[in-house]
């Protein structure tokens, strides 16, 4: 295990220490009201990267969210041979139970106002911060996202939460450079784990 994580770490390192996208930020949150937006566009931000691995088990979790806004991020199982698992072996896009409450509910979402998100679930995190680079919400909600969306898409993903699509209460966007970010992480761990 120690070998996965050394290089799917220093494969990650490689991609920090480069400055890509230092100064954008890579999720924000507003209201169809026009509320402020709970992560603002101009502030600095990096994604935080948590790859875990529980002790008794094989799959590999990872976690990646921008570091001015936790409630909000992506998320991969992998089994000991790099294959997604869980819920329609998607990637899952979590949002944090505190942030839907402050909005309103996160019960139904839509992709760009047209595609319905399969929820996947509820889920707890007993150990929200381990892993390093922060602490994950210890409570979320979960929409499946398949890998050929995530890799297709060629900018910004913007999900809307509300009974319609045509008018949300409530949205996200998942910035490109986060969308990045962690499919390079899965990429850089479905490597490693499948040299072992």
């Amino acid at each position: 295990m120690r070998s996965v994580l050394a290089v799917a770490s220093a494969a990650l390192l490689g991609v920090v220490s480069s400055g890509a996208g230092a100064q954008l930020s890579f999720a924000s949150v507003s209201t169809s009201t026009g509320a402020p937006r709970i992560s603002a566009e101009s502030s600095p931000a990096r994604p935080v990267v948590q790859i875990r691995r529980a002790i008794t088990r094989s799959p590999v979790a990872i976690r990646v969210w921008s570091s001015d806004d936790a409630h909000v991020g992506l998320r991969a199982i992998l089994n000991r041979t790099g294959e997604l698992v869980g819920y329609r072996n998607s990637h899952v896009l979590y949002v944090s139970s505190t942030l839907a409450f402050v909005q309103g509910g996160a019960g139904t979402a839509w992709l760009s106002n047209t595609r319905w998100l399969w929820p996947s679930s509820f889920e707890g995190d007993a150990e929200p911060c381990r892993g390093g680079g922060g602490c994950a919400p210890p409570r979320s909600f979960t929409y499946a996202l398949s890998d050929s969306l995530l890799r297709g898409v060629r900018d910004s993903l913007v999900i809307g939460f509300g009974p319609t699509p045509e008018i949300p209460e409530w949205s996200i966007v998942l910035r490109r450079p986060l969308i990045d970010r962690y499919l390079f992480t899965v990429d850089s761990v479905v490597a490693a784990l499948r040299v072992r």
